[in-house]
């Protein structure tokens, strides 16, 4: 594993919640894929990708709902079977099926939301009103605690720790 990924044990144990533990190791990604963005694939294996992609589908929608995460290009990566199988082999399953029963739905909202302005975004939650629904969902269950609890028992495959 490449030096840039590698933690303080400390900070993994001061954070404060499942999300900030998987941020103190996300932000070592996001410093080694912004540093070398043409070398993604090399740079990560497929756990810390799916990890990469958990964090994304976390901060979208928490942000900004499942709506932003479209309007923003993610869900051709986070709809799909790859993302899906990640999350349930990992114990995250409520979160991987609510993903699962919405992939039809938000790859045909995929190609008819209008991505030019935040404006036609603001105006895509009204167009779109059942994404409320799976926000909320969302929110009820985001399986950070799962997906905390598997990184944590597999975290050699994460992460090195010092």
């Amino acid at each position: 594993m490449r030096e840039e990924l590698v933690v303080k044990r400390r900070d993994l144990e001061e954070a404060k919640d499942s999300f900030d533990y998987l941020d103190v190791i996300r932000e070592k990604y996001n410093a080694l894929w912004a540093a070398e963005p043409q070398n993604f694939a090399e740079n990560f294996n497929d756990d810390q990708i799916t990890l990469i992609f958990y964090g994304i589908l976390y901060d979208q929608v928490r942000n900004g709902g499942f709506l932003q995460l479209i309007f923003n290009g993610y869900a051709p990566v986070i709809f799909s079977e790859p993302m899906v199988d990640g999350l349930k082999s990992w114990g995250a399953v409520p979160t991987a099926e609510l993903i699962d029963s919405i992939t039809a739905i938000s790859l045909r909202v995929d190609r008819e939301i209008d991505k030019t302005s935040l404006e036609s975004l603001s105006n895509s939650y009204s167009q779109y009103p059942e994404f409320e629904e799976y926000d909320q969902a969302f929110y009820k269950n985001d399986g950070s605690e799962e997906v905390k609890d598997y990184v944590s028992g597999h975290l050699s495959d994460f992460i090195m720790v010092e």
